[in-house]
């Protein structure tokens, strides 16, 4: 009684944060077959040398990490073909990138003295000062500064923060997202 030979893969399907490290595992390709060992063997992919499939296993991996960026490539596809040595069957790889923000980083001191200066700094998004920032008015004035929501972008300052004769500022909303505050 002869007994028919079968290889069956399913297609590989994985969303991750964009920015992994290399040699990272992403999952592996699910396959099997009734007789003999399984070799994974990568076909193609896009772009060319983002990933790679341990022959033996079916384990996908990062290979190059900079190519894993939701801005250049939200999505990585390849071609993997599964066999026994006589017959081979195809899975499809489809990576999906999850964008993540960036970090964009204000080099300096900041002095913010108006609510005008507040909105336009804050409508650059920065996520951290590597300076102090100071929010008081310019020449020992009174600021009309009533709001310090435009900032909630901020996560990190690396110096002080100086919060000082604001007397429309009734509350620290935006600045919830601060994690780190340096010192002098």
């Amino acid at each position: 009684m002869n007994v028919q030979v079968t290889v069956s893969a399913s297609d590989f399907s994985v969303t991750i944060p964009e920015n992994p490290m290399a040699g990272d595992l992403l999952g592996t390709i699910e396959a099997s077959t009734n007789q003999g060992n399984l070799t994974f063997t990568l076909i193609e992919q896009e772009p060319q040398g983002a990933f790679e499939v341990d022959s033996a296993t079916g384990d996908v991996s990062v290979s190059d990490s900079e190519l894993f960026d939701f801005e250049t490539n939200p999505t990585l596809t390849g071609i993997i073909e599964v066999s026994n040595g006589t017959l081979a069957e195809i899975s499809t790889v489809e990576i999906i990138l999850e964008d993540v923000p960036e970090a964009k980083v204000f080099e300096g001191d900041v002095s913010l003295s108006s609510q005008e200066e507040v909105e336009a700094f804050g409508q650059n998004n920065y996520t951290e000062i590597t300076g102090s920032l100071f929010i008081t008015p310019s020449n020992s004035t009174v600021s009309n500064i009533n709001s310090l929501v435009p900032l909630r972008g901020l996560s990190a300052i690396g110096g002080a923060l100086a919060i000082r004769i604001n007397v429309d500022l009734n509350s620290l909303d935006g600045l919830d997202n601060l994690t780190t505050i340096g010192d002098f």
